[in-house]
C-alpha cells in the first residue's frame, strides 16, 4: 500500500492549486501534477472538470490568504456548507492511509461535492 503523508498531500494540493490558477493551465498540465503525485491512473478529466477545479482552487486561495485563523475557518465552513456531503472514511481500496472525504464516493465525478 502506498501511504501518502499529510505533508505529501499538502504539497500536492499546493502544486495543484498553483497549476490551476496559472492562466495557461490545461487538462494535460493538471493531469501531470496529479500523476506526479500518484493520484490518478487513467486520466478522465475534461474542460468542465478543469473549470470546476479552477473555481475550487480560487476559493481555497481565499481561505489560505485569510488574515486570521477565524476568517479562514469561516470561509472554509462556508465552502463545506455549500458543497460537502456527510464525512466518510476511505483508504481508496487500500491504496492510501485512511482519511476523511466529504464527497459522494471514491468513484464519483470530481465535482460531485467536496
Amino acid at each position: 500500500m502506498k501511504v501518502h503523508s499529510t505533508k505529501a498531500m499538502a504539497v500536492r494540493a499546493v502544486e495543484l492549486c498553483v497549476e490551476l490558477l496559472y492562466e495557461r493551465a490545461s487538462v494535460a498540465s493538471v493531469a501531470g501534477v496529479l500523476r506526479a503525485h500518484g493520484e490518478i491512473g487513467e486520466l478522465d478529466l475534461g474542460e468542465d472538470d478543469l473549470a470546476a477545479m479552477r473555481a475550487a482552487a480560487s476559493r481555497l486561495r481565499e481561505v489560505l490568504g485569510a488574515a486570521t485563523a477565524g476568517e479562514a475557518a469561516a470561509l472554509l465552513n462556508r465552502i463545506l456548507a455549500e458543497s460537502a456531503r456527510a464525512p466518510r472514511l476511505t483508504s481508496h481500496e487500500g491504496t492510501t492511509s485512511w482519511h476523511v472525504h466529504v464527497d459522494s464516493g471514491d468513484d464519483a465525478p470530481w465535482g460531485s461535492g467536496s
